[in-house]
C-alpha cells in the first residue's frame, strides 16, 4: 500500500488539533526565550552600569536557564510524539538536570565561596536519574519466548503464577 494510502488511526479533526497544538507549543517557546534573552541583557546591563564589584546577574539566568530547558524538552518530547509516563518522565529530569548542574556550578562560582557545595546536590541528583534510567529500562516491554512484548511487571507476574502452579502441582 501506497505511503499516502495509509490509513491514520486520528480523525481529521485530532490531527487540526494535534498540529495547532504544535504551533501553540513552538510560540510559547519562542516568546520564553526571547523574554530569557531580553530580560537576562537587561539585567546584564544594569550590574553592569551599577558596577560589576558583585556579579548578580548570573543568579537569575541560572535559575531561567532551568526553566527554558525545561520548556524546550517539553515542546520536543510533544513534538516529536513521546508517550509513557515513565519515559517522559526520565526524559524531562535528565534534562532539567543537565541544566541545573551548569546552573549550580556557576552559582557556586559566582558566589566567591572556596568550596564547591554544588557537587553535592548535582551527585545526589545524577543517583536518583539512574535509579529513574534503570526503573524504566526494567519496564520497557520486551519479547518472551512466544515473542509477544511483555513489561517486566507482567513477565515477573507469569514467572510467580508458573513457580505457584508447579509448587500446587507437586503436593
Amino acid at each position: 500500500m501506497a505511503e499516502a494510502e495509509k490509513k491514520s488511526p486520528f480523525s481529521e479533526a485530532e490531527l487540526k488539533h494535534i498540529a495547532k497544538e504544535k504551533v501553540l507549543q513552538k510560540l510559547g517557546f519562542k516568546i520564553h526565550f526571547l523574554a530569557f534573552i531580553g530580560v537576562n541583557l537587561a539585567l546584564l546591563v544594569i550590574n553592569y552600569l551599577t558596577g560589576l564589584a558583585t556579579v548578580w546577574f548570573v543568579y537569575p539566568l541560572a535559575g531561567w536557564f532551568i526553566g527554558i530547558a525545561a520548556h524546550c524538552a517539553y515542546y520536543n518530547v510533544y513534538s516529536h510524539g513521546v508517550t509513557g509516563g515513565q519515559r517522559i518522565g526520565l526524559i524531562m529530569d535528565a534534562t532539567v538536570y543537565a541544566a541545573s548542574v551548569p546552573a549550580l556550578l556557576a552559582i557556586n562560582y559566582f558566589s566567591g565561596f572556596g568550596y564547591w557545595w554544588f557537587l553535592w546536590p548535582a551527585c545526589f541528583w545524577l543517583l536518583g536519574v539512574i535509579i529513574q534510567a534503570v526503573v524504566y529500562k526494567k519496564s520497557v516491554p520486551k519479547s518472551d519466548a512466544s515473542g509477544e512484548k511483555k513489561s517486566w511487571l507482567d513477565r515477573s507476574v507469569e514467572n510467580e503464577l508458573a513457580k505457584a502452579k508447579r509448587n500446587q502441582g507437586g503436593s
